[in-house]
């Protein structure tokens, strides 16, 4: 539920949530949120002391300086607490004091401190894991964490070393290069599906990387084979980015 810190004569509208014996309506436990603002204390704690004794818990958020915020902030003379973060200086220390005041005097009720660091961690990934689903292979596996899995088929020439990303760059900036080594990725691949029988679906090149990705399940059976054709079978972790940045690669 989001209230407003200032103006307390619309907070009776939480009324609306409890029935005739002022109980919860729904089956859903009930909060609220508070932006902590540096200056507002006594404001903020008055807002406590009305809403926590009816509901579950509350949740106090750093204030942060954002794109759609930053010029009302600095109009207010609000500023960064320092050159690496978003957060609004004061707002922890403002948090750190609530948190004691209400563990003091609402002992049994759940209060939650969100920090930008922590709201920018979790959007982050709830960023990854959409995008990994809109993107995704067949074949991909999606974490949890919303990073790819799969199976990946490299060139000899073209194994993931020290220079790997230079001489990726080399390659795609030289039209001949990139056009030989794609020749000869789509002839690798037309034999592992024609000698192993594997669906044309399950195996595709990777033109911006140089390789083939495939289901991890066919690099794991056909290792063995995939090494006497010089070739180098491994499972590779991988963000959903445009950069496929890898997070693990495990040469089989």
């Amino acid at each position: 539920m989001e209230i407003d810190l200032i103006n307390d004569k619309l907070w009776n509208k939480i009324e609306l949530f409890f029935d005739k014996k002022n109980k919860i309506k729904y089956k859903f436990k009930l909060g609220v949120e508070i932006p902590l603002i540096p200056r507002y204390e006594m404001q903020i704690k008055k807002l406590v002391d009305y809403f926590l004794p009816k509901i579950n818990f509350i949740n106090l958020n750093e204030l942060e300086i954002s794109d759609t915020n930053a010029c009302h902030l600095v109009e207010r003379k609000f500023h960064t607490k320092n050159q690496l973060s978003y957060g609004v200086a004061g707002s922890e220390e403002l948090g750190k004091k609530l948190l004691n005041y209400i563990n003091a005097t609402y002992p049994d009720k759940n209060v939650h401190y969100c920090t930008c660091k922590l709201k920018d961690a979790v959007q982050l990934r709830n960023r990854l894991k959409l995008r990994a689903k809109n993107t995704a292979k067949k074949f991909d596996i999606i974490t949890d964490d919303g990073t790819f899995i799969r199976g990946v088929i490299y060139l000899p020439e073209l194994k993931p070393e020290f220079d790997y990303k230079k001489e990726l760059e080399k390659i795609n900036s030289n039209k001949i290069k990139k056009e030989k080594i794609l020749l000869k990725l789509e002839k690798t691949k037309k034999t592992i599906i024609d000698e192993f029988e594997i669906p044309s679906n399950l195996i595709e090149i990777d033109a911006q990387k140089l390789r083939l990705i495939t289901n991890i399940g066919v690099v794991q059976h056909l290792a063995k084979e995939i090494k006497k054709m010089k070739l180098i079978p491994a499972i590779v972790e991988q963000y959903p980015t445009y950069d496929q940045m890898e997070v693990d690669i495990d040469f089989l």
